[in-house]
């Protein structure tokens, strides 16, 4: 993901009801490099009526969710969708 990061996307977690240490060592374990903040009460859950997680959202310069990807995701998936993001603000 930090190829994504170098070329202008904002990456952020979200640990919707996790144990802190579990999630911190999923962190750590993965080498995340992008900030992550903690959602004990599931709000940002219901807010965004997620189904499951992992839950990917792809959201513009405006704040308006573009894409949402339910389930696991990649850089290989994320990256023509970042392509395209760019190349509307061109």
């Amino acid at each position: 993901m930090a190829a994504l990061h170098d070329r202008g996307a904002a990456l952020l977690g979200v640990d919707e009801r996790d144990d802190t240490a579990k999630a911190r060592a999923w962190i750590e374990a993965r080498g995340a490099s992008y900030p992550s903040v903690k959602d004990p009460s599931g709000m940002f859950a219901n807010a965004f009526a997620l189904v499951g997680t992992p839950d990917t959202f792809v959201v513009d310069q405006t704040g308006t969710i573009r894409w949402k990807i339910i389930g696991k995701t990649s850089e290989a998936q994320l990256s023509p969708l970042l392509d395209q993001l760019l190349a509307e603000e061109s």
